[in-house]
């Protein structure tokens, strides 16, 4: 039979707090997604592009997103 004492349930609370600080720390505070190509925005912007433009531009934005989450992913690694 388990009993409950102050003691106990602060133990238990700061068994938790231990095991979250490590979890939060290693979840991402933003990811940075590309563009939405869903949009109006893609029509105006992205179908006057040739194929090779296009392709360029897919490149482009995916390496700038990229960038984006490393430095996310620096910051809570390195803080």
């Amino acid at each position: 039979m388990t009993i409950f004492s102050l003691f106990s349930v602060t133990k238990t609370l700061l068994l938790l707090f231990n095991f979250m600080l490590p979890i939060r720390t290693l979840l991402p505070r933003k990811i940075f997604v590309s563009p939405n190509l869903e949009t109006d925005d893609f029509q105006n912007k992205y179908l006057k592009f040739s194929p090779q433009q296009y392709q360029l531009q897919m490149l482009v934005n995916l390496r700038e997103t990229y960038n984006e989450n490393q430095k996310q992913v620096e910051d809570i690694v390195h803080p």
